[in-house]
């Protein structure tokens, strides 16, 4: 059995974080109540990933390269409640073969939220480059109605007309760590990085965001990893040296 790469453990950590933040976020007080109903309807037709499934899915020893559809496992990973006009609920669904070279990624991103008590979504799909020179040489986001490419994931489009084949987005990405960045960014901006402090692999993340346009490095360089693991450190209090009495 080998041990992962460094862009392979970086790539399933990221997902083991999301998905036990989420589910942190989903049993507290202020977690939105319409979008705690709707994360309840959802998860018939879209299943919830479990850290357990990350680990099954994607195991931290391998005797091959992974070849994941998550989707096929009916797993979807559910991220935490954002807002626009209202709540909205992010829900992701990973492709990954890391078998090729370069790695080949897919992530499915549906935004769903509620509208005349049914729930309604838009999604986008980041991708690695298809091909040298074809339309799709680069990395890239287009707009989906589904979280596979067979239609059988469909989302609550509602009978709206979206193009699935443009537009082909450029994304700041040149490997599946930094495209599953870009996936978040699209989600929280940069306070994606925020939510990650304090986690041990954010000191690993310079690397591969080395050449990326948006400021990782406010967030990944190693003082402000060293200052972000220090917040919330209490020290303990100086005990005072006891007083000698003097003799009489």
């Amino acid at each position: 059995m080998a041990d992962l790469t460094s862009e392979e453990d970086l790539f399933r950590r990221i997902l083991l974080w999301a998905v036990s933040y989420e589910s942190q976020k989903a049993i507290e007080e202020d977690y939105p109540p319409e979008l705690r109903t709707l994360r309840i309807r959802l998860s018939t037709a879209f299943p919830i990933c479990t850290a357990q499934h990350v680990e099954g899915l994607l195991p931290p020893k391998q005797s091959k390269s992974w070849c994941v559809d998550f989707a096929a496992h009916r797993a979807f990973i559910y991220l935490p409640p954002t807002s626009d006009r209202g709540p909205v609920l992010p829900v992701i669904a990973i492709e990954c073969d890391f078998r090729k070279d370069p790695v080949r990624v897919g992530l499915r991103l549906g935004w769903f939220a509620i509208e005349d008590n049914d729930p309604i979504a838009v999604g986008l799909r980041f991708e690695c480059p298809e091909d040298a020179e074809g339309t799709h040489s680069y990395y890239h986001a287009q707009p989906i109605t589904s979280f596979d490419r067979d239609g059988g994931h469909g989302l609550p489009v509602n009978g709206l007309w979206l193009p699935t084949k443009m537009p082909t987005i450029p994304v700041d990405a040149r490997n599946s760590v930094q495209l599953l960045i870009c996936a978040l960014l699209s989600v929280y901006g940069l306070t994606l990085f925020e939510s990650m402090r304090g986690q041990a692999f954010v000191a690993r993340l310079g690397g591969l965001l080395a050449k990326a346009a948006f400021p990782h490095w406010r967030y990944t360089t190693p003082a402000r990893v060293a200052a972000a693991t220090a917040i919330g450190r209490v020290r303990p209090p100086k005990r005072k040296p006891a007083s000698r009495r003097r003799r009489p």
